[in-house]
């Protein structure tokens, strides 16, 4: 198993980013990671999400969601066939006072692909997860 953990602090209410993070329609306005999501934010529905693809282009994949806590939690589980390579991808929005937020973007990966692409993970994907969370960091405080 290995997991990426990335924070970002947010000036903006829990509800506010929580409406951000799941208008679904609207990233692929702001969102430079995952650049267009198709779904509702519903526990045990199938969401379409198109990311980066690590050869170049995109590539689509259809996690399953996990968890849905209202301002507070998303997680979903991507899989693979075979299972070598999923990830659980949990988004955390913590609240740390009046209007301000911590949000915590991780994921757990597991599957016999995960030791091959770990160096992958740790500078790639890690920069995909901080660049999100800074483009909701600042679509969130300028609303």
């Amino acid at each position: 198993m290995k997991e990426l953990v990335t924070e970002i602090d947010i000036s903006a209410s829990p509800s506010r980013v929580w409406r951000v993070l799941t208008d679904f329609e609207k990233h692929s306005n702001w969102n430079p990671f995952m650049t267009k999501i198709r779904g509702k934010a519903v526990e045990g529905e199938k969401l379409d999400v198109t990311l980066p693809n690590p050869q170049g282009g995109t590539m689509e994949i259809s996690p399953t969601i996990l968890i849905v806590e209202d301002e507070r939690e998303l997680r979903w589980l991507g899989r693979t066939e075979g299972d070598t390579f999923n990830g659980e991808h949990s988004f955390i929005i913590k609240p740390m006072g009046e209007n301000n937020v911590r949000f915590i973007h991780s994921e757990k990966f597991t599957g016999s692909m995960v030791p091959m692409l770990e160096g992958w993970l740790d500078t790639v994907v890690r920069k995909h997860f901080e660049d999100m969370n800074k483009a909701l960091k600042d679509r969130a405080e300028a609303m």
